[in-house]
């Protein structure tokens, strides 16, 4: 099972069936999709490329290519540690079959890719407190009684599979983990669990909590879930720094500083000398409003408190 996904351009409508229909329409004998392409062996690039001819007949390639507009598909499989940890899928349109010229080109940025996604228990996770949501459920965690204004909207962008979150319709029951946290919390008192998503890792803490009202309809035992988006330091750094427009050197120097690199290592990591260096910063603190190489790091996250 995929943990989430990202597909830019797709259809709410595709995405709504990738999310809570995976394993029913693209994961079965035939299909030529994300499972497929994750139990190849041996070749990481451009698996698909050998059965072009036979998918025709597959619910990857109708209900998910065809309603796009698409017509060849190139895969990278992207391995860390022995084990498959990421799919990037490129489409392209009928009449531009993807060739080995294309698998030679992924190739070049495949142990790019193969770094980023070997597994880093260094990481910094970090959250928005502000972007905090909640829903109220029962004790069960099965029937949804009342959630935040914005709960829909962050599950929704998550793109978890397989937690019946709808992508083109409101939120009229839970998501799966709310049952699963309250089963936790009752039988072993955990109270908080940890979910990897399509855009990071979603916490979501649960607190039992009493019906005041004596009307209500809600009554009986309820349960307070709070949840919260996370995503690591080091992908929230690059993202702030692809906004600023910098040059690629300067993003690189500006990255590598508000990751924990040191102003003496720069010129040497960089290939550039000491004044040039010195350039390139003042040019990095007048577009971050940072005073100095220290100050580098916090100055991307200042905007956001």
């Amino acid at each position: 099972m995929p943990v989430g996904f990202f597909y830019e351009n797709s259809l709410p409508e595709l995405k709504e069936l990738f999310a809570n229909e995976y394993q029913a329409l693209f994961a079965g004998p035939g299909e030529f999709g994300v499972a497929w392409m994750l139990s190849q062996r041996g070749r990481t690039i451009g698996n698909w490329l050998a059965v072009d001819g036979e998918v025709e007949r597959s619910n990857t390639y109708n209900l998910w290519m065809r309603p796009m507009g698409h017509r060849h598909l190139i895969e990278m499989r992207v391995e860390a540690a022995g084990k498959p940890r990421a799919l990037l899928t490129f489409y392209r349109e009928p009449g531009w079959p993807f060739t080995d010229e294309d698998v030679a080109r992924l190739a070049m940025v495949e142990p790019l890719l193969q770094r980023a996604a070997t597994p880093d228990d260094g990481l910094i996770w970090i959250g928005d407190s502000v972007s905090e949501e909640h829903l109220i459920v029962d004790a069960s965690g099965k029937r949804l009684i009342s959630l935040s204004y914005g709960a829909e909207r962050l599950l929704q962008e998550a793109h978890m599979i397989g937690q019946g979150v709808s992508l083109v319709s409101s939120l009229d029951a839970p998501p799966r983990f709310a049952a699963d946290l309250c089963n936790q919390y009752r039988s072993v008192g955990l109270d908080t669990l940890h979910l990897p998503a399509g855009t990071g890792k979603l916490q979501e803490t649960g607190r039992p909590i009493r019906t005041v009202s004596s009307d209500s309809a809600a009554d009986g035992d309820q349960m307070l879930l709070t949840m919260l988006l996370e995503r690591p330091r080091s992908v929230t750094v690059v993202a702030d720094i692809m906004a600023m427009q910098l040059s690629p050197l300067r993003s690189e120097i500006l990255q590598f500083a508000a990751t924990g690199g040191r102003r003496t290592d720069a010129p040497r990591m960089f290939g550039i000398s000491k004044e040039s260096l010195k350039k390139h910063l003042a040019e990095i603190y007048r577009a971050t409003g940072a005073l100095e190489w220290t100050e580098l790091a916090s100055s991307l996250t200042a905007g956001k408190s």
